[in-house]
């Protein structure tokens, strides 16, 4: 199951996906890419833009989420797959439309979809959560075009909390595998593009947002905006590095994009430099699960939708992997453990 991008993975493989688990690994060499997998319209490729070996499907692959030796991905909106032991099995269809996945701490796989819903994946089918559909400001979600909300991203904390972004209805909260849920919104602006913990404290809680970079050291039961020398508030992604001292957030004018740019924070999200080494002029948004943290110090930024930029300097410079991509959404990084 090795793609040409690929070496080492094998059965004692350990995937991880530093958007979606907080199971972080610092061994990504610094400049070394052929441990990345890309997600793309056009199936999973490696970073020369060639499309990993014996994958059973080529469609557009939109998200991941990682536990251990397992990696699950969303294909073309409505099939779940599965990797596991050099082998991959679709573990779920449906027609509701999957935007993101996680991984709960007893194991279990949620997946959101459209109309703001959460359900488990058991025996190939979606079980939805029942606490979740009960949230009381249910009735308060909406989207900016008078449409049904959906579940743009997960988060989970080292102690197992886990954070569900609605958009649009804040980010609603679990401290029971799913059970229940709480509405966090006390300072958070509503529209909200991603959630993101920090992988050494798990009481610090980041978004990306419409109106800018939101921060709670609270367990999100409280935020504070933190972005407002920015030239610009409109935020759809955001992320944090292994040490938990180091911030990125993307903005730009707004949903059409415009003026788009990268932004790092060493200070605990109080102040923010843009960083060096993109293109002066972004028209299109960096989007949700576009900002990929891949070691201790290094990171990759998909920005225009096809174009891949590195950092090896915890974001301060970055460089362009000279490669022609497709549409790409996101990455994994796979480690090997030979």
């Amino acid at each position: 199951m090795m793609g040409k991008g690929i070496r080492n993975l094998s059965a004692n493989s350990k995937i991880t996906s530093y958007n979606t688990t907080l199971d972080i690994q610092t061994n990504h060499e610094v400049g070394q890419m052929d441990n990345i997998w890309l997600f793309s319209n056009q199936g999973i490729l490696d970073t020369k833009g060639n499309q990993v070996d014996n994958v059973p499907f080529q469609g557009l692959v939109l998200a991941s989420a990682v536990k251990n030796d397992q990696i699950v991905v969303v294909v073309d909106w409505h099939h779940v797959w599965l990797y596991q032991d050099e082998r991959w099995e679709q573990i779920a269809k449906t027609d509701w439309k999957i935007q993101c996945l996680c991984w709960m701490g007893n194991g279990e796989l949620l997946v959101g979809t459209n109309e703001a819903r959460v359900a488990a994946i058991k025996n190939n089918q979606l079980n939805f959560l029942a606490g979740f559909d009960q949230v009381p400001e249910r009735k308060l979600w909406t989207t900016p075009w008078g449409g049904a909300p959906d579940i743009r991203s997960f988060a989970t904390a080292t102690d197992g909390t886990l954070y569900a972004n609605i958009h649009v209805g804040w980010i609603a909260q679990s401290k029971d595998n799913g059970e229940s849920w709480n509405n966090l919104k006390d300072g958070l602006e509503m529209d909200v593009h991603q959630v993101v913990v920090n992988p050494k404290d798990p009481s610090i809680v980041i978004a990306a947002t419409a109106s800018g970079f939101y921060y709670s050291r609270n367990t999100g039961q409280t935020f504070s905006c933190t972005s407002q020398d920015l030239p610009h508030h409109y935020q759809r992604a955001c992320a944090v590095f292994p040490s938990g001292k180091v911030f990125l957030t993307s903005t730009s004018r707004g949903p059409s994009g415009g003026s788009a740019n990268l932004y790092r924070s060493s200070d605990n999200c109080q102040n923010w430099q843009q960083v060096k080494g993109l293109p002066d002029q972004i028209v299109r948004n960096i989007n949700t699960f576009q900002i990929v943290v891949t070691g201790r110090e290094s990171a990759l930024v998909i920005i225009e939708d096809n174009q891949l930029y590195e950092t090896t300097d915890l974001g301060v410079n970055w460089r362009k992997v000279e490669t022609q991509f497709p549409h790409l959404y996101g990455a994994v990084v796979v480690q090997s453990l030979n």
